[in-house]
């Protein structure tokens, strides 16, 4: 019974001697733990590692600049090579548009200029259809009267050139019976003044028979006496 209880206090002492020990232990590595020197070296290894770690986020950090520099460097590239662009594209517009003003401007005058001559053909057409007109009716009374003086005398004009126009001078040809003589005799001449004044000027006027007869003016006005136009 002594030797059991004996027995129960040596492991009680001996269970507190381990916690001595152990708390010894545990105290030993704290005071380590807490140490300046151990605390130290912590530190300077965390630290260590910290700028490491800056270290290597400084590199990529530096390759990213770089990448972002090299974008940037394209970008701008490219914006200038737009803007460039866009300069010449500016330039063509502007040049097209004054290209069109002169257009503009040229259809201006040249609207104009088309109205004026456009004006002036029509006032033309207009004076040069009067005087169609006038030498028409000019011609016909002509040949109106030419008709009268070939079915009152035996003459015949085989062309009258003039303007048509009784107070310009004509060339005339043509024959004439003689009767007189009792020859056609073939004429040519040209109105002293006017056509207005061809028979009562014949007296001035000489030609020559078919034969060779010479026939003076008076035998033609003894004629045509009668007849003045």
């Amino acid at each position: 019974m002594l030797e059991q209880e004996q027995l129960s206090e040596t492991c009680r002492v001996m269970e507190q001697l381990t916690n001595v020990v152990r708390n010894c232990s545990q105290a030993s590595e704290l005071r380590t733990l807490l140490s300046p020197k151990f605390q130290y070296k912590k530190i300077q290894n965390t630290i260590k590692k910290k700028y490491e770690q800056l270290c290597n986020r400084s590199t990529e950090l530096e390759q990213v600049y770089a990448d972002v520099c090299e974008q940037s460097a394209a970008l701008h590239n490219d914006l200038e090579v737009q803007r460039q662009r866009n300069t010449n594209l500016q330039l063509q517009l502007e040049s097209q548009r004054v290209q069109h003003a002169e257009a503009v401007y040229h259809s201006h005058q040249l609207r104009e200029r088309i109205t004026t001559v456009v004006s002036e053909s029509r006032s033309k057409i207009h004076m040069l259809e009067r005087e169609r007109q006038q030498s028409q009716q000019l011609l016909d009374n002509l040949s109106t009267k030419l008709a009268v003086i070939q079915a009152l005398y035996p003459v015949v004009f085989t062309s009258i050139t003039g303007n048509g126009d009784w107070n310009d001078q004509y060339s005339v040809t043509g024959y004439i019976y003689i009767r007189s003589v009792n020859n056609v005799v073939p004429f040519t001449f040209t109105t002293p003044t006017s056509l207005r004044e061809l028979f009562p000027l014949l007296d001035a006027c000489t030609t020559t028979g078919a034969v060779g007869t010479t026939i003076t003016a008076t035998d033609i006005v003894n004629t045509l006496h009668k007849f003045t136009i």
